[in-house]
């Protein structure tokens, strides 16, 4: 693999350009929880730039594939942890990103611990660089966390959930306040709180025009439907 260095400042030939556009494409299935599309996307993106020889978008795309993998129902952690700590290495921006989608990962492979880890590393990311877009996503895998716990913590899901709506309204990211409502309203209809649960989940649902095919709105209203 002939380069390295930052993602922003890598040399815009035709090569890093569509590059650029395969990774892009992988990260919107991945928000999207597209699992297909993002394994097709993971495919070209790695096979491309290992024929190219683009050190830093095969990185992106091992991060991808692990990503993709754990989605299917793989259960190596190893993969993604491995190629994090290489893009650390070689000075890929997203770390903030990354770890917290390596905690996710942790999470469904039953890992708490280890996902309140790379949770923590992605705090001092954060504090470090600035990095925020999608800091929503960290506390509300923070609230995951806990209740994945052998001992979960509604009080504390509950706190890292409120983090992450502040921050996503302070934001304006919908889609992320919505992903977040929802975890929330579905904690809180738990609890015995539905009408509660409603009143914050609604709201948000509602502000949506489209895009009612993609995970996070059939979710969103699976669970309203439950609400009543």
């Amino acid at each position: 693999m002939a380069e390295s260095g930052n993602f922003f400042y890598t040399q815009q030939t035709p090569k890093n350009q569509l590059a650029m556009g395969l990774q892009w494409s992988c990260t919107l299935r991945q928000y999207r929880c597209d699992r297909e599309p993002l394994a097709q996307f993971v495919e070209e993106l790695s096979a491309f730039s290992e024929e190219q020889r683009l050190s830093q978008w095969h990185t992106w795309g091992r991060i991808y594939k692990s990503i993709s993998a754990i989605a299917m129902g793989n259960n190596e952690l190893a993969p993604m942890r491995e190629a994090i700590e290489d893009s650390r290495r070689i000075g890929l921006v997203f770390r903030l990103y990354f770890l917290t989608c390596y905690a996710d990962g942790c999470r469904k492979l039953g890992e708490v611990d280890e996902g309140h880890d790379a949770l923590d590393q992605a705090m001092e990311t954060h504090a470090e660089t600035v990095e925020a877009w999608w800091l929503p996503e960290t506390h509300r895998v923070r609230g995951d966390l806990f209740l994945a716990a052998d001992r979960p913590s509604e009080s504390e899901a509950e706190a890292a959930y409120s983090s992450a709506l502040e921050i996503a309204r302070d934001q304006e990211a919908k889609s992320l306040e919505l992903r977040t409502a929802h975890n929330l309203a579905r904690l809180w209809h738990g609890q015995g709180k539905s009408g509660k649960a409603r009143d914050l989940l609604a709201p948000i649902y509602d502000w949506f025009t489209e895009g009612f095919d993609t995970v996070d709105l059939k979710e969103a209203k699976a669970l309203l439907d439950e609400l009543g």
